[in-house]
């Protein structure tokens, strides 16, 4: 096995990533369906901010979720990713890493915590697709379908 090179290394760290919130709202009197056959409506919400020096971004995902068949009333989700520069590289662009890179990096942890969060819910467990992260917060309120 090769060993990385330190140019071949983005320079940026993946420090954490922290739950800020998950709220999953069950209809106690729906007919809960086929779950082989959910569709739902999918929100995303992103929001980044990079430090005055430059070397720091936080970037925050917002998730909020809908049955279309009314099976549950909602469930919103949000995780915060921070970042950060391990060297001064003038070649790394911090604002464009926190808009696109950075979501796509915290989306696999959203997922988990969503499956992890309806896992015993009588609706049964939500597993959210792999996406195209950056695609759909340019087109918010796209529908996507979930399977098991």
């Amino acid at each position: 096995m090769e060993k990385l090179r330190v140019e071949e290394l983005s320079g940026i760290r993946f420090e954490r990533a922290i739950v800020k919130e998950i709220c999953f709202i069950d209809a106690l009197d729906s007919d809960h369906g086929d779950p082989a056959n959910r569709e739902l409506n999918v929100a995303l919400d992103l929001t980044s901010r990079v430090s005055d020096d430059g070397t720091n971004c936080l970037t925050t995902i917002s998730l909020a979720l809908e049955s279309v068949s009314g099976n549950f009333v909602e469930l919103k989700a949000k995780i915060e990713g921070h970042f950060k520069l391990d060297r001064p590289d003038p070649s790394v662009n911090l604002e464009e890493f926190s808009q696109k890179q950075a979501p796509a990096i915290l989306m696999p942890f959203l997922r988990a915590e969503v499956a992890a969060a309806t896992s015993r819910s009588r609706f049964g467990q939500i597993l959210i697709p792999p996406i195209n992260v950056i695609a759909m917060l340019e087109r918010p309120g796209e529908v996507v379908n979930e399977t098991q």
